[in-house]
């Protein structure tokens, strides 16, 4: 004959029980939200900003910044070559 366990144990089986239960489930519901989502394609760009483009040509420049200097009729003829 097989002797009942006490309310506490019981009780504590449950619980065991239980959240054994709600691991599974968490781990499935995961699992399935990861193969549903497409892949997002990566950009990577090797050497960005470590290039070099030459400047011995009809290049003019000035010290400074000044967003009229950005006009079509910005008169730079004074600057520097």
């Amino acid at each position: 004959m097989l002797a009942h366990a006490s309310p506490a144990v019981e009780s504590w089986r449950s619980r065991c029980g239980f959240v054994l239960c709600l691991c599974t489930a968490l781990s499935h519901a995961e699992q399935t939200h990861a193969a549903s989502v497409p892949a997002v394609p990566v950009l990577v760009v090797d050497n960005l900003g470590k290039g070099a483009a030459p400047l011995d040509g009809p290049w003019q420049f000035h010290p400074g910044d000044d967003p009229a200097w950005a006009a079509a009729s910005f008169d730079d003829s004074s600057w520097g070559r």
